[in-house]
């Protein structure tokens, strides 16, 4: 099923209360899991000392250093040795 195809069967469906919360568990599941398992796929690649640059305004265009690989964030540091405790998904390499 496509995604127009899915939001028209549920917009034109019956569906309770309850149907539509489990639906949207299972959505919100999905999601996490697929996060999870991106995050994971990029976890292995970072290397200590990997120049890194971070996705945020405050970050643009400046290059950082992996200091620390935690569970669901690195400790990346810039030429300036400040340091940032950046989740894994926000790291761009």
């Amino acid at each position: 099923m496509t995604y127009s195809q899915i939001v028209k069967a549920i917009a034109t469906s019956n569906l309770s209360t309850e149907q539509l919360e489990n639906i949207n568990t299972l959505v919100v599941d999905t999601i996490n899991s697929n996060r999870v398992t991106s995050d994971n796929i990029t976890k292995a690649s970072l290397k200590i000392g990997m120049t890194v640059q971070v996705a945020d305004r405050s970050c643009l265009n400046t290059d950082f250093k992996i200091i620390k690989i935690n569970k669901t964030k690195v400790v990346v540091s810039d030429s300036r040795n400040r340091s940032l405790n950046v989740p894994i998904s926000l790291l761009v390499f």
